[in-house]
């Protein structure tokens, strides 16, 4: 005699159950396996068949990098007490570097400050 509809649902519904208890079991010891087969075999990821991004172009200092970003602008203003330290000019008035604010309150011209090309 055949099973009812209401019988069918519950066995698969308990079947549902063990199939996803054995999945939580057994997924470690089949990781461990395909990761020790990778290691003796020494395979890649495109060996094994998996999809690489391509690889981000590498950009130089003058143009914008690959994600979208400026590349960093050249300076433009040199210390001249410290000349390690420049200053590209960008940004607010109040963002100027200590060293450009000294020498303009000092009666200087932001001019003389300019990195000789």
């Amino acid at each position: 005699m055949s099973k009812t509809y209401k019988e069918l649902i519950k066995d698969r519904e308990a079947l549902d159950k063990d199939i996803a208890n054995a999945l939580v079991t057994e997924k470690p010891a089949a990781i461990a396996s395909v990761l020790e087969t990778i290691k003796a075999f020494n395979l890649t990821a495109e060996e094994c068949g998996f999809k690489l991004p391509a690889p981000k172009k590498k950009a130089s200092k003058a143009t914008d990098k690959p994600d979208g970003r400026s590349a960093p602008k050249q300076a433009k203003y040199r210390n001249p007490k410290n000349p390690n330290e420049t200053w590209t000019g960008l940004g607010a008035t109040s963002k100027r570097p200590i060293w450009v604010r000294e020498h303009l309150e000092a009666g200087g011209k932001l001019e003389d400050l300019l990195i000789q090309k």
